[in-house]
């Protein structure tokens, strides 16, 4: 038993089935009406799968119909047998016609079997299978899209058909292998082969060598269909090896940029300390340096007001002015008021004792109470509240730390503090020595070629000498350049306690490439 599988569908809406004879070919006819008629019927089908329509009729012209009592061929039978269908077809319909056009001349009977299967398929729009042996089937198959071409296989080594059907190949009818089989003597065989002609040698060749190629092509569909379905799977596994490769890389990746990102923060806290300290120390150095210079002026002062009230002091000289100094309310005189010079000591000027202290009653924290920080243990001044957190100052370090977290403490041991304007210097060790004289003290300052922080350093301390020397007005050059050194140097003076106005030089004293500064007096 040899299963039969084809399809007919909308895009191929017929067959022409060819081959050799005793191939099978009215088997395909008869096995397709039989079962359409049994699923029409509700009757189990023996097929792995089947789908049938609704046909409204189910035509065959199968079997020859001659009669001598009916004055019918078998040309003839086959014609009105057809002529029937044609007149009760219906659709959908199923027309099985069985070597259509045959009993009559190969070309009439050819160009007839072409016609009535055009007429079935388009004008009752049917479902056609058809067999035959005529070429000029064949060919209409081979042009027509929806009208497919199929074959009963058959092996040429046995001589004897396998009863396979062979879908989208056109088959020869090996007619001469046939009657060899059957029996018929090699020497009729040879001169039937001799009368054949030449072209329709070559369309049987053709024909053997179209289904030796069809059956290459199906065996190398198969393999590559199987070599397909390896390469998936291996693509697949691949895919999933990378996937899991570029997640651990990813992993690796975060785990990296987060190791950077902490130590740049750690070395940003670092460097942000270290210009805290830097911007305080400055500015402690500049406050010193402010109060010396007031102090000279209160010195200077001082001698003023002792020229006046004292005349029979000796007499007045840049070198040796009297010198009227007042500490703490009290006018300290002697041989130490009149020296050319006035030394104030470390122990004036001298950081506050270090302070002691102790945990504070209960209450709760405001802006400016000492607390102590419990995860440091270092000792601070609160400078705000919020909610529940407050910003700590410790020396010149601020924290943002939770109340919970901060203990509130007060001060045990007694803080030295210097009454007076001098009490907020808090150098270690320091001496200032205050000259009377003004032969070192320029009005000027030149500052062309250096960096803004060199110039704005220079402009500073020449500002503290200048105010020492008790000095008006002065003039910085700084030239024109870019304009960065003028715009340092006016931010420094904009807030500068020396400083009382500035403006750009006149022309004739530099222009716009020089600063006149007025100092306090």
């Amino acid at each position: 038993m040899v299963p039969v599988s084809f399809s007919l569908d909308d895009k191929h809406d017929s067959m022409i089935i060819s081959g050799a004879n005793a191939g099978g070919k009215t088997v395909v006819l008869k096995t397709a009406g039989l079962l359409s008629l049994m699923a029409l019927s509700g009757l189990p089908v023996p097929a792995r799968r089947a789908q049938v329509p609704f046909f409204t009729s189910v035509l065959a012209d199968i079997g020859d119909h001659q009669s001598l009592a009916a004055n019918l061929s078998t040309f003839t039978s086959h014609v009105a047998n057809i002529s029937r269908m044609i007149e009760v077809c219906r659709a959908p319909a199923l027309v099985l016609l069985d070597e259509v056009g045959t009993g009559t001349d190969p070309e009439e009977g050819s160009a007839l079997g072409v016609a009535v299967v055009d007429h079935f398929r388009k004008v009752c729009g049917a479902n056609v299978m058809a067999t035959t042996h005529y070429s000029g089937l064949k060919v209409y198959a081979a042009n027509e899209e929806a009208v497919l071409n199929a074959s009963v296989e058959f092996d040429e080594k046995t001589l004897r058909p396998t009863y396979r059907l062979l879908v989208g190949v056109a088959g020869s009818s090996s007619g001469l292998e046939i009657a060899r089989r059957f029996g018929i003597s090699d020497e009729i065989i040879g001169a039937a082969a001799a009368n054949v002609n030449d072209s329709l040698l070559q369309a049987t060749e053709y024909l053997r060598r179209i289904k030796r190629e069809s059956e290459q092509a199906a065996t190398l569909r198969q393999a590559l269909e199987e070599e397909r379905a390896a390469v998936a799977e291996k693509f697949a596994s691949l895919e999933k090896e990378a996937d899991k490769k570029e997640a651990q890389r990813q992993t690796s990746f975060q785990a990296a940029l987060e190791k950077i990102v902490r130590d740049f923060e750690r070395r940003s806290q670092e460097l942000l300390a270290t210009i805290q300290d830097r911007s305080e120390r400055l500015k402690l150095e500049r406050e010193t340096q402010r109060r010396v210079a007031e102090l000279k002026r209160e010195a200077q002062r001082a001698a003023s007001t002792s020229r006046g009230r004292e005349p029979s002091a000796a007499p007045t000289s840049t070198s040796s002015r009297p010198v009227r100094v007042v500490r703490e309310g009290q006018v300290v005189t002697g041989s130490r008021a009149t020296r050319t010079s006035l030394k104030v000591s470390a122990q004036d000027l001298s950081e506050p004792e270090h302070a002691q202290y102790v945990a504070a009653p209960a209450r709760n924290i405001a802006v400016g109470d000492h607390v102590r920080l419990s995860s440091f243990g270092s000792v601070g001044i609160v400078d705000s509240v919020k909610g529940d957190e407050a910003e700590v100052r410790v020396k010149s370090l601020r924290f943002r730390e939770k109340l919970e977290n901060l203990e509130l403490v007060e001060e045990i041991t007694p803080v030295k503090r210097q009454s007076g304007r001098f009490a907020k210097l808090r150098p270690t060790s320091y001496t200032a020595q205050l000259s009377t004289s003004d032969e070192n003290i320029r009005s000027e300052l030149n500052v062309i070629g250096q960096r803004a922080d060199e110039a704005v350093d220079a402009v500073d301390k020449f500002l503290d000498a200048a105010s020492l020397g008790g000095l008006s007005q002065l003039r910085i050059v700084h030239g024109h350049g870019t304009g960065a050194l003028r715009r340092a140097i006016a931010e420094l003076l904009k807030d500068h306690p020396h400083v009382a106005r500035f403006a750009a030089a006149p022309q004739d004293q530099g222009g716009s490439g020089a600063t006149v500064v007025e100092l306090r007096q």
